[in-house]
């Protein structure tokens, strides 16, 4: 399931609801620093949005409660677009206009799909339009780029008319909806965001919207390159091919290209065409215009169903201000035109196999459902289930580096259709050729049931298709291929929805808890802002929901889904039981605390705690009954990983003993690490990457390959060398890596990497992880390696690496070694996570001491001191232990004690809390800090375990 993240344009807008008199708007970084190196008089180019926007995040959910129409939906979202545009934006057009007038502003556009205003002015007035009160965001203007094909000389199919039904539709099943049920896309409408459409295409000609009587050009077709023409060209052929998928029909040569051929279309050509008029930006006016065509909202038979996009950028990309991964310049307008209505795909892009290769903003994970992205499989291939085509772009998201990618998969290898001219072609591959499969069954089932909202189609898309690749969703097919004719049927009759919100029993504020459908497959997660969630099932019958979420107790309830109608099921959660968890971080070799260690419990959204100065941490609100994986890390010592239950109405102790050695999660800089190259001639591309990632909740790792999404360089010998590490008896080497380099076939490799170790300055020499390399590098005068070396090759996953270390000793240097050949190349090497240490074992007797409250004061007069204890046994036999309490000067001896002396015998593994215990502290003590201790071992004097806290002895003139 996928995890839900807030939208970031919609978190950005809700932090600068404050009055903004005090403080500039937001502006990215990289915009300042471009206008920093221009003169007050240079002109930008810039988007202008307004600190008020539409809560269409908040009224779709709304709508859909209701139950309302198609029409309905479409005239209050788009009301309260220009609403919010209409009231707010005066203000700003007047200042623009009177700034234009003075020569300060060379351009403007206001636009209402969502509150914001392109406006191209000098650097100075830039920062001068920052400064309003109604200004919360200035982002640069941006252009987008066209998904191109990857296409052969020679397709499968002949390039002649007459083909018939294309294997794509017959593999997505869209004959049997149009034979067995009628459905063929009529009236509906289709649209594509691409290079245009030839609209004297005899596939598309009879279809073209602006055709129908009453039907003004401009509703039809919206030209932004071309001077504003009024029937629709495409002078590329892209989009034309595109179109045809959605809905070609060539009667006459009997070419049935479309999946949708009863739909009619409409298109715009904004892309490849950068930003236009530099006051306007086509991207945001192509949305608008798509949102609604006649510019009428009370009217939808302008409005598209769908609306197909084959375009995206990257980092890769060069742009200026550059584009980032998760750019998420595009998300309001596209979030608020869906909300209208129409459905957005997107093309997931052609950059695979690599993970993490989806383009923005088909990268967006907020919902499950934003951005929809589709993959591209080979349907024209004899295997079933059909493969998936290499280059198509794969999971996870970079926006969260989790979120499964794509949504669903189509055909998109060697798809015939449509070209400018009046024929087809085969010989088109790439995800271009998927996503108007995906648009063409949207107009299928739009046909059988026109009030679906927009997130029910894409539920139900996910829903129907067919699981390949591993079970459930995926990062290679997302949820799977899809299927016309399960999908149309589906939604035809005797569906109900199911829909509700989750929220704290008491608070009433939402949950993003996950849902199942008890017995099935079907999971969901709520809405991280508003709690709400929904199921199309089939109805008539009665399903038993689950809903969970982390500190909650579980809740089930059965529900009768009535069909063709709308079914409300809400879930107050109730907070879990919880416990405290504490405990001490230690050194092994001494046994002394270690201050300001983090303490982590894994997997959970509790934060991570730090160690005192007296090494204790306290993690509070852990749910009872659970394991949970505990993890500490500390400055100079190897992490440690421990497994602990938590139990209720106390606290539950956890010693986290670390030994010394180098520990680097790559989190905090280079630490000391150098890279260079070994040989001469060759080249070295190390480099802290924020590509991958295998820290929990981190971000970067050390990455041998291109800075950008590309491949690594030819002729690399690139060594990674960590700072000198003292090695200590028994010391393993542990670290994760993530790979992708050229082998030859299973066990040999033309690329790869080694680890290698040197001590005390000598000659690096290779040392070999627990159950060999797994790749010997090809005989190969390029390579730097000689022939057979072992190695690291091929492509995985994030893996551990463990290396014994125990026949070394002195000062050691390790160093990670990439080469390469000069011929084909592929991501690179990735490390993370690297620990060089003796594996900490657990110590083997342990004390904890926590006050009943924090800063515990006492008087001249005396008192009590409460507190709780636990004593912990953490070897596999029985042991007898002294145990005592003593109080002693900050820093100094002790001055009062031992008191409380007990022997016990604690059984092997054994852990005893001692709760609500008291001691008092006589009268006449001096005034000052003490450390109240509690010690573990023998008396009189041997200490195996001491814990702390600290209490003040105040003197009567302190309490005064």
């Amino acid at each position: 399931m996928r995890k839900m993240i807030v939208p970031v344009l919609f978190a950005l807008f809700c932090s600068i609801q404050a009055p903004l008199a005090a403080s500039a708007a937001h502006m990215p970084v990289e915009l300042e620093d471009r206008l920093a190196a221009m003169p007050d008089d240079a002109t930008a180019s810039v988007i202008v949005h307004l600190t008020e926007q539409a809560d269409i995040a908040n009224l779709g959910p709304q709508l859909r409660k209701e139950g309302v129409g198609r029409q309905d939906r479409h005239r209050r979202v788009i009301t309260a677009l220009r609403d919010v545009a209409s009231r707010t934006q005066p203000p700003l057009l007047a200042y623009l206009g009177e700034a234009r007038a003075a020569g300060r502003v060379v351009g403007f556009t206001p636009h209402w799909i969502s509150n914001l205003v392109v406006v191209q002015a000098t650097k100075a007035e830039i920062s001068r339009i920052r400064e309003r009160p109604e200004v919360g965001l200035i982002e640069p203007n941006f252009s987008i780029s066209l998904i191109e094909p990857v296409r052969s000389e020679e397709g499968s199919l002949p390039r002649i008319n007459g083909i018939g039904v294309t294997p794509g539709l017959e593999a997505i099943n869209a004959d049997r909806v149009w034979k067995e049920l009628g459905i063929t896309g009529a009236g509906r409408l289709v649209a594509d965001l691409d290079t245009g459409v030839d609209g004297f295409h005899p596939a598309l000609a009879e279809r073209w919207r602006g055709v129908l009587p009453g039907v003004d050009w401009s509703e039809a077709w919206l030209d932004l390159v071309y001077g504003g023409s009024s029937f629709p060209v495409d002078y590329y052929g892209h989009g034309t091919h595109v179109m045809g998928t959605m809905a070609g029909l060539g009667e006459a040569t009997g070419d049935t290209v479309g999946v949708a051929f009863g739909a009619h279309w409409i298109a715009c050509n904004a892309v490849d065409q950068g930003a236009g008029p530099e006051f306007d930006n086509d991207v945001v006016v192509a949305f608008e215009w798509l949102a609604d065509p006649d510019g009428d909202p009370g009217t939808v038979d302008d409005v598209p169903d769908v609306v197909q996009n084959s375009w995206g950028i990257n980092e890769g990309f060069g742009s200026d201000p550059p584009y980032t991964d998760c750019d998420s310049r595009w998300w309001s307008v596209i979030d608020n035109c869906e909300a209208a209505g129409c459905v957005v795909t997107f093309s997931a892009g052609n950059e695979g196999p690599g993970p993490q290769s989806h383009r923005s903003p088909s990268d967006r994970a907020t919902t499950p459902y934003n951005c929809y992205s589709i993959g591209a499989v080979d349907a024209t291939n004899a295997n079933y289930p059909y493969p998936i085509a290499s280059f198509s772009s794969r999971g996870p998201s970079g926006c969260d580096g989790v979120s499964i990618k794509p949504e669903v998969s189509a055909p998109g290898v060697d798809v015939y259709s449509s070209v400018p001219g009046g024929g087809y072609q085969s010989g088109w591959s790439g995800t271009s050729m998927a996503g108007p499969h995906v648009a063409g069954v949207v107009a299928l089932m739009r046909e059988a049931n026109p009030d679906l909202d927009v997130d029910q189609i894409k539920e139900v898309l996910m829903a129907s298709a067919h699981d390949f690749g591993v079970a459930g969703e995926d990062n290679t097919y997302g949820a799977g291929f899809i299927d016309a004719y399960e999908a149309v049927t589906m939604v035809m009759s005797g569906v109900g929805y199911l829909v509700g919100t989750v929220e704290d029993a008491v608070s009433g504020d939402p949950i993003p808890a996950e849902l199942t459908i008890a017995g099935t497959p079907r999971k969901k997660t709520a809405d991280s802002v508003t709690g709400d969630y929904f199921f199309i099932l089939p109805g008539d019958s009665t399903y038993t929901v689950e809903a969970s979420y982390f500190g909650y107790e579980m809740a089930e309830q059965a529900i009768y889904v009535v069909p063709d109608d709308t079914t409300t099921l809400d879930f107050p959660l109730v907070s879990s039981p919880s416990g405290t968890l504490a405990g001490m971080v230690i050194d092994t070799d001494n046994g002394l605390p270690i201050s300001g260690a983090l303490v982590e419990v894994l997997d959970t959204p509790l934060p991570a705690a730090t160690s005192s100065e007296r090494g204790v941490y306290l993690v509070p609100g852990v749910p009872v009954g659970d394991t949970y994986a505990v993890h500490g890390t500390a400055a100079g010592y190897a992490s440690k990983s421990e497994q602990i239950s938590v139990d209720g109405g106390g606290f539950t102790l956890l010693a986290l003993p670390l030994r010394s050695g180098l520990s680097d999660d790559m989190e905090s800089g280079e630490n000391g690490w150098t890279h260079d190259n070994v040989t001469p001639g060759y080249g070295d591309q190390w480099h802290q990457s924020t590509q991958r990632n295998h820290t929990s909740e981190g971000t970067t790792s050390w990455k041998c390959g291109s800075t950008g999404i590309g491949d690594y360089a030819d002729e690399l010998d690139a060594a990674l060398e960590t700072p000198m590490i003292p090695l200590q008896p028994n010391t393993n080497l542990h670290f994760w890596h993530w790979m992708d380099a050229e082998v030859l076939d299973q066990s040999e490799a033309w690329d790869g990497g080694i680890v290698e170790i040197s001590i005390d300055g000598g000659a690096f020499q290779q040392v070999t992880p627990e159950g060999g390399y797994p790749y010997t590098i090809v005989d190969n005068d390029a390579s730097p390696f000689a022939p057979g070396t072992p190695c690291f090759s091929g492509t995985h996953d994030w893996r551990e690496e463990i290396i014994d270390l125990s026949a070394f000793s002195g000062n050691a240097s390790l160093r990670f070694r990439f080469g390469t050949d000069g011929y084909v190349t592929e991501e690179g090497w990735y490390i993370d996570d690297l620990i060089a240490a003796p594996d900490a074992a657990s110590s083997p007797v342990a004390i904890l001491l926590l006050p009943a409250e924090t800063g515990v004061e006492i008087g001249p007069a005396g008192g009590t001191v409460e507190y709780q204890m636990a004593l912990v046994n953490n070897t596999d036999e029985a042991r007898i232990f002294d145990w005592w309490l003593d109080l002693s000067l900050a820093g100094g001896p002790v001055v009062f004690g031992p008191v409380e002396t007990h022997t016990d015998t604690l059984a092997a593994g054994e852990t005893r809390i001692l709760s609500a215990l008291s001691q008092e502290v006589p009268p006449g003590s001096t005034p000052g800090e003490y450390h109240f201790n509690a010690k573990l071992g023998q008396l009189p004097d041997t200490v195996q375990a001491l814990s702390s806290f600290e209490l003040t002895i105040t003197s009567e003139a302190a309490q005064r």
